[in-house]
């Protein structure tokens, strides 16, 4: 059996002064860090990542910034929204996109849209599994209830991403998800660290 993945995801706000945080946690059990800021620009996420040892980039996906030369020179890895590349690509043209980072994740919000995505992802984050923490409101339960099936049958290693609380860690792992993508359970916690600890600690039951 696999080991049960945990990956946290940047908000918006990710500045400078997080980045100790980070390298924390990539030293104490988080598996990859995903730096997405969709609106800033080449200049600060080409900053951001400068701050990280080359060891530590190897543990890194970058969202969005796909075109910029710094970052992939860096080695990091890439991460897609088939949302996104839906807006502006064909179906055929995203099943057909080359490999061009060391490890390629895409996001999806359906279970069919497995089937949309290229064959070489080295996973996939579905959303929102629970009411999401970040955006108010924004839930879909029937993705619980029909991930047992699922998980079952693919051979793509799904990431369970929305309203992920260090407590539910155990239902994920027994549903069959390779692992966990956070957000807004440490972003908005009073004390990233004490919250992060909490999911290592709860990984290991």
């Amino acid at each position: 059996m696999h080991k049960f993945k945990l990956i946290l995801i940047s908000d918006e706000n990710f500045s400078v002064e997080d980045i100790p945080f980070i390298k924390w946690a990539l030293a104490n059990g988080l598996d990859r860090f995903h730096l997405r800021k969709k609106e800033a620009n080449q200049e600060l996420v080409n900053t951001l990542l400068a701050e990280f040892s080359e060891a530590e980039r190897t543990k890194i996906s970058v969202h969005y910034h796909h075109a910029n030369e710094t970052v992939l020179s860096l080695k990091v890895g890439l991460h897609f929204s088939l949302d996104h590349l839906n807006k502006f690509t064909t179906a055929n043209e995203i099943k057909a996109t080359p490999k061009i980072a060391r490890i390629n994740s895409y996001s999806i919000h359906r279970w069919q849209e497995l089937q949309e995505i290229p064959d070489y992802v080295d996973y996939v984050f579905i959303s929102p599994v629970f009411p999401s923490i970040s955006k108010p409101g924004y839930s879909n339960e029937n993705l619980l209830l029909s991930s047992r099936l699922v998980l079952q049958e693919t051979q793509i290693e799904v990431i369970a991403l929305g309203g992920i609380q260090s407590t539910q860690l155990t239902e994920l792992q027994a549903l069959g998800f390779a692992g966990a993508a956070i957000l807004g359970a440490v972003w908005k916690a009073k004390d990233p660290y004490e919250s992060m600890l909490h999911f290592f600690q709860s990984r290991r039951i």
